[in-house]
């Protein structure tokens, strides 16, 4: 168990609420209300904010000091993340892959034994919004480079930077398209999308102020900087609205719009936090998202299973009308709940079948540090 005092459920509340908007984005509930455009849409870079808020908070929980010290905690760092996100994910990849051999999609897609092996990596443009998994891959890859930025030059300025990184990233979105279909390939959905959604600098700004969370606050949003962070984030919609111009403008008026919407959702994502922290729920809704906060990554993995095989069918319940949407999206919940619950049983058996002895010794006590007071996903 965390310490009560290190242990943050506002985190858990948080990517509870996050997971259900994922779900939502899928069914396309209420698509086109302002509340899904300004808050449930964008839950992929809350939960990049958050990512950086457990990571941080994880990291400065284990002892380093001693360059063997400093290698095990990286070491730690690389084995419990990559376990906890690949695991879910192969069986997602496996099933997807059956799937799609008996519906014949393997073949519509030209896909072979060596996108496999890319899938099994975390490289599957193939399999619908997969394209999170490679990103969190990455960001998990790049993380303790990352955070040196923050703790060995000035905090403002690494924010500034990873910001206009962010901007940039979205504005010359066809740039990077482009760059990615001449060094990977064309076996991405059109019009190629998928390779700005997985370029990291897009990302920084997300992570890195999520890490400036935790070394500046601990997490722990106040009820003034929550004001300040609400008032903040409706300025930016207001400011993203000014942003997108005459409405003629096709091109580069959306790129606007949309670097303004991405830079908000830091404090949104702060302000959510915040309010989270000091809203009065009732304790069974309290109860309900800490588990589907601390099963989000199982979760979107079984509803994007579920979600992919019934597109495979020929099916796309996410086009109806909001009736069928809103059933839909109970159907992608229960059934990504229901196969976490599946997985983390069979995960656990498959790791007490295979347990190996405790670590004795120096390693033992670098091993015995309590874990993150929230999962990165």
């Amino acid at each position: 168990m965390s310490d009560s005092r290190d242990h943050l459920p506002e985190l858990d509340w948080l990517k509870g609420f996050s997971i259900l908007s994922v779900v939502c984005i899928h069914a396309k509930l209420y698509a086109d209300t302002a509340a899904f455009n300004g808050v449930v849409n964008r839950a992929v870079p809350i939960f990049l904010v958050l990512f950086g808020v457990t990571s941080e908070l994880w990291w400065e929980r284990l002892p380093i000091g001693s360059p063997a010290e400093a290698r095990r905690r990286i070491a730690k760092w690389y084995r419990s993340r990559y376990r906890r996100l690949y695991v879910p994910y192969w069986f997602l990849a496996l099933a997807w892959w059956c799937a799609a051999w008996k519906t014949g999609t393997l073949t519509r897609l030209r896909l072979d034994a060596g996108d496999a092996l890319l899938t099994a990596l975390g490289y599957a443009p193939w399999i619908g919004t997969s394209w999170f998994v490679t990103l969190i891959l990455l960001l998990v890859l790049m993380y303790p480079a990352l955070r040196l930025t923050m703790t060995r030059g000035w905090a403002p300025f690494t924010l500034v930077v990873s910001a206009a990184a962010c901007a940039a990233s979205i504005y010359y979105l066809w740039n990077i398209v482009l760059v990615g279909k001449d060094l990977f390939g064309d076996k991405v959905p059109e019009p190629g999308w998928y390779y700005d959604w997985i370029f990291p600098p897009r990302s920084f700004w997300d992570v890195l102020s999520g890490v400036f969370v935790a070394r500046r606050w601990r997490g722990r949003i106040s009820q003034r900087l929550t004001i300040v962070a609400v008032s903040i984030t409706i300025a930016g919609w207001l400011l993203a609205d000014v942003a997108r111009g005459d409405p003629g403008d096709i091109f580069l008026g959306p790129l606007r719009e949309q670097a303004v919407t991405y830079l908000n959702d830091v404090p949104l994502a702060i302000a959510l936090l915040g309010i989270f922290r000091w809203l009065a729920l009732p304790s069974a809704i309290r109860r309900a998202l800490a588990w589907l906060g601390k099963s989000s990554w199982g979760i979107y993995m079984g509803h994007l299973l579920v979600h992919e095989v019934v597109h495979m069918a020929g099916r796309a319940p996410e086009t109806e009308d909001e009736l069928v949407r809103g059933v839909y999206a109970l159907v992608l919940l229960g059934s990504g709940s229901s196969l976490t619950v599946l997985g983390s049983a069979l995960e656990n058996r498959v790791a007490r079948a295979f347990a190996r002895r405790p670590p004795t010794g120096a390693d033992a006590r670098a091993l015995a540090a309590p874990d993150d007071p929230g999962r990165p996903l």
